[in-house]
């Protein structure tokens, strides 16, 4: 099932059974009531039919390898939300039954409703931006919790220096004002505050602004060193902690988008490995006298009498002059009848649009046809002046007439790399066998 009809089908449904839980779930909290109009408990039966329609879909056209193919844990994924929508079904056909019996789980397995939501993960998959983002952010889950190790243990080390220095303060200080003793113990009271306090100050939580005066109200010895403490702590924590944090994050994210490339690339290749087989299922239909190759008659009886030109069209080879298509098969591989091999790559050759490979490939070509043409012509002009100069030897004594002269002369006049340009080849031949038969 990997039309892309049935995909893009298939999101437009999860996309809209997403707005109806959007819509369903707004509708409760005003409400104050699980009870939903009846075309909205329609809807949900329709998805639910719709869901087990796609998976008994999928299961008869993979069988077996529906649970050990790449999609495997999409479809576990898939299973488990089909069920948990047929288990809502089921619950809301018990209580429209009358069962009041145990009302607190039927409403405990209505928020199951809600995780069938996350079918719209499904859907980020067709999206290469977005489904590299996602899985960036699931490849990064390992990097996040040593991250917050990190940041604990920072905080930590702060926390009890602030609190030591307080507690110095406040001891020293026993007749100090209550108001600023419940400033300072609202803020730095414990290690667990002064760290949430810490939190706070650099992650938007509070102005750091306020704690800094609070420590530097403390006094000139005690309150200086802990407000440039925390100018220290605000600086480090931005500049050093959360660059190094982001820059561990950009790396796992492009490790996964380097991972999400090279299964492009490998999809790309099984891609190519399934047009392949229906090319060689293909030259077995082909193939009526099984000779192990493919004819002009054979071809041409496919395409006009059996819808060839949508079955080729829908394996990507769109062909307007059948007889051309077929010629320049028989001309890449010489052959009068394209044996199967074959016959599969000229066509997985000639699909798609030309490359810059192929446009220098045929460059490279005609430049060798050229050279080889110079170097034959070349030959020919050593061979006619070889023919010359033997003639002249063996009948030196016998003068030549005034027409053999002429020509003799104007051919040992001409340049060996101008005579591709200055004599046809039709014109070295003629005279090839003139001076042939003058030697007989």
């Amino acid at each position: 099932m990997r039309s892309n009809a049935f995909g893009s089908l298939c999101s437009l449904v999860i996309l809209l059974n997403m707005v109806v839980i959007f819509w369903s779930t707004n509708h409760a909290i005003d409400t104050k009531s699980f009870d939903m109009p009846q075309s909205v408990q329609i809807m949900d039966f329709l998805f639910c039919v719709f869901y087990v329609v796609e998976i008994s879909l999928k299961m008869i056209v993979h069988r077996f390898y529906f649970f050990w193919n790449e999609d495997t844990s999409w479809n576990v994924f898939d299973c488990l939300l089909v069920g948990l929508a047929i288990n809502d079904q089921v619950s809301n056909l018990i209580a429209s039954e009358g069962a009041q019996s145990n009302m607190s789980f039927m409403r405990s397995v209505r928020i199951v409703k809600v995780s069938r939501i996350l079918r719209i993960v499904r859907v980020i998959r067709i999206f290469r931006d977005l489904r590299c983002m996602l899985f960036s952010i699931l490849g990064s889950i390992n990097s996040l919790f040593w991250c917050l190790v990190l940041i604990f243990f920072v905080l930590l080390v702060f926390a009890l220096l602030f609190v030591q220095l307080v507690t110095e303060h406040v001891i020293d200080e026993v007749n100090a004002g209550g108001q600023e003793r419940m400033n300072i113990e609202l803020l730095f009271g414990s290690v667990q505050q002064t760290m949430a306090t810490l939190y706070m100050a650099t992650t938007g939580g509070m102005d750091w602004r306020e704690a800094y005066e609070m420590l530097d109200a403390m006094g000139p010895g005690v309150g200086t060193v802990c407000s440039a403490t925390f100018i220290f702590y605000v600086a480090f924590f931005n500049f050093a902690v959360f660059n190094v944090l982001t820059g561990i994050f950009v790396d796992n994210a492009m490790k996964v988008s380097e991972a999400d490339r090279e299964a492009m690339m490998s999809e790309q290749v099984k891609r190519e490995r399934t047009e392949a087989e229906r090319l060689r299922d293909l030259c077995r239909h082909l193939d009526q006298d099984n000779d192990g190759k493919i004819d002009w008659p054979e071809f041409h009886n496919f395409l006009h009498h059996e819808s060839g030109f949508q079955t080729m069209a829908y394996l990507g080879l769109d062909i307007h002059d059948s007889r051309q298509f077929f010629w320049n098969l028989e001309q890449l591989y010489d052959q009068k009848g394209i044996d199967h091999q074959n016959f599969v790559s000229g066509c997985m050759r000639m699909k798609g649009a030309a490359t810059g490979i192929d446009t220098f490939t045929i460059v490279a070509e005609v430049k060798a046809l050229k050279r080889q043409q110079e170097e034959f012509e070349a030959g020919i002009h050593h061979r006619l002046t070889s023919m010359e100069a033997s003639r002249l030897s063996s009948r030196s004594h016998l003068p030549a007439s005034r027409p053999e002269a002429a020509t003799m002369q104007r051919i040992s006049e001409l340049p060996g790399q101008a005579v591709d340009r200055q004599v046809p080849q039709q014109q070295f031949h003629a005279l090839e066998n003139r001076f042939g038969k003058l030697r007989m």
